[in-house]
């Protein structure tokens, strides 16, 4: 009994020895804590001099460099790297049974030992002591070889999902930082345009409204249709960019389809009489139903279609066909279809009608001009109505372009306001701001306003604007935007600002902007303004705006 005693107490030791070095391996999910803990705990617990972790890196390794840790941080010598390398290759040569544990040992020329140990997957360790380790601790130390071993794969398995997710946030990031610069690109490119395009428009529709001869009448309505070219470009662009960014959304207003596609109609009507081909209209649906959805959208792809349409057919006609093929409770379905006598499409091109800035070939092209973004805003706008475009086309013979809605019918709606009814005897000597730092917009706003006897006093930039403010009354503020010193974001917030200090009533402010994208409206809204004119102005939609302030 006596005997047992000590081989029970050097088996409680053994015990406690591995039990504090699992304990040691802990639940950390950093490599280097990790090692350097055990480390410790080994090398106190073993009466090691020197211990050393060779640990397999991402890339593939044959020979054994220098460690990955070692206690003390010294070298080691060539003797303890020669064992470490056979011990290396053997330990390739257990990684197929996946076992962990005492590879060998061997004493060294200056009496120590030194001991290889597995650690399954992923590298070795030696251990140095003066005096050689309990030989039944040897085998012991397999199970806590392989819980350390398991503890440094999840570590690695760890980092490499960390190291993914900061490359996918630093990816995430750069997506936004991109999409951001593209905003701002376009909000710039938007301005810049629109500003001088505003001018133009503008006082071709002045232009328009003098005694003309015949000849100069000629040249106003190509001045016009050059304009409105543009302009339908840069919409184009713009829109692309937006749905192309996620960014566009559909409305729903109650509209008569008849009366929304009668512009479009007569537009087009002139364009085919100029180039001498003819321009049919076929409707077969009930004019008298109000219709809920997004009417600009629908009458942009038709817009798009009939386009297209009139530019690639010489001789011939172009058909608009818009008929009632199925009708349930308060829902209607409507085939548009569009057909021309043009120069068609071969298969090919049909294919990737969806792909952008795609034309027929560089010919057309040179021929034809355009962004080569038609069709691919109408297959995209179709997709937010949960239709798509069906087109059918042969060489030199014409196309036909098709596609079907699902509206929702409601109550007749409100009549539209038009120029005929608005009773401008109502806004003689209204006094309005105008602020604008471009001269050429200054004047044509100027000219305007004086037409329907309306005061216009000009302001240069939103400072100069908020200085007027606080000195006299005006009925409306007409505040451009982008506008050096103060622009007119700020100006309109200081004016809010101001009206609620003294206690004023508020003042009608019309934000005149180059800037249309959605977020763009949205913030203007909250920054003070009660309603958006986008540039270039439309007349009908300033004088629309009056009636509704002035009335």
């Amino acid at each position: 009994m006596t005997s047992s005693l000590p081989s029970q107490d050097l088996q409680n030791n053994r015990l406690a020895i591995l039990y504090e070095m699992a304990m040691a391996i802990g639940n950390t999910l950093d490599e280097q804590q990790l090692i350097t803990s055990v480390a410790k705990v080994m090398l106190r617990k073993l009466n090691g001099i020197q211990i050393a972790f060779f640990i397999n890196n991402l890339d593939a390794i044959d020979e054994v460099q220098q460690p990955s840790y070692c206690l003390p941080r010294q070298s080691l010598s060539d003797e303890h790297l020669f064992l470490c390398q056979q011990w290396w290759s053997q330990q390739k040569s257990l990684e197929s049974n996946g076992l962990s544990g005492v590879i060998s040992s061997s004493q060294t020329g200056d009496h120590k030992h030194i001991y290889g140990i597995n650690l399954a997957g992923v590298g070795i360790v030696t251990i140095t002591t003066v005096q050689p380790i309990d030989s039944a601790m040897l085998p012991a130390l397999s199970p806590v070889c392989d819980k350390l071993s398991n503890a440094i794969k999840s570590c690695r398995s760890n980092q490499q999902l960390v190291s993914q997710e900061q490359a996918l946030q630093t990816m995430l990031f750069e997506l936004r930082q991109a999409q951001a610069s593209r905003d701002a690109f376009l909000a710039n490119m938007s301005h810049e345009i629109r500003t001088p395009l505003h001018g133009i428009t503008g006082f071709i529709e002045q232009l328009a409204a003098t005694p003309l001869n015949p000849q100069q009448q000629h040249f106003v309505e190509m001045t016009r249709q050059s304009s409105d070219m543009l302009l339908g470009i840069i919409n184009d662009i713009l829109d692309f960019s937006k749905i192309d960014a996620g960014k566009l959304v559909l409305e729903r207003h109650p509209f008569n389809l008849q009366q929304a596609l009668e512009p479009i109609i007569e537009m087009f009507q002139l364009r085919a009489k100029a180039k001498s081909i003819r321009f049919e209209v076929c409707y077969d649906f009930d004019a008298a139903v109000t219709y809920l959805s997004d009417p600009l959208r629908i009458k942009q792809i038709l817009t798009n279609l009939i386009s297209n349409a009139i530019k690639f057919t010489h001789q011939g006609q172009v058909r608009l066909l818009v008929k009632t093929v199925a009708e349930k409770d308060d829902k209607v379905r409507l085939k548009f279809r569009v057909s021309d006598t043009g120069i068609g499409m071969n298969a090919k091109h049909i294919a990737r009608i969806g792909e952008p800035f795609l034309q027929g070939d560089e010919s057309t092209t040179r021929l034809y001009g355009g962004t080569g973004l038609g069709l691919v805003i109408c297959s995209r706008l179709l997709a937010f109505f949960d239709s798509c475009l069906r087109v059918e086309s042969v060489l030199q013979k014409g196309s036909v372009f098709e596609f079907d809605l699902i509206l929702d019918k409601v109550e007749k709606a409100q009549e539209p306001v038009s120029d005929f009814v608005f009773d401008t005897s109502q806004w003689i000597g209204r006094s309005v701001l105008v602020v604008e730092d471009n001269p050429v917009n200054q004047l044509l706003m100027e000219t305007i306003l004086k037409k329907i006897s309306i005061d216009a006093i000009l302001a240069e930039n939103g400072l100069e604007a908020l200085e007027m403010f606080r000195y006299q009354t005006f009925d409306l503020i007409l505040m451009d935007i982008n506008m050096p010193v103060m622009d007119g974001l700020e100006a309109m917030q200081e004016i809010r600002d101001w009206e609620a200090e003294k206690s004023l009533s508020r003042t009608p402010i019309i934000a005149l902007t180059a800037n249309v994208l959605q977020g763009d409206k949205v913030k203007y809204l909250d920054q003070g303004a009660d309603a958006i004119l986008a540039k270039p102005l439309q007349l009908n939609q300033l004088y629309e705006q009056l009636h509704h302030v002035f009335k």
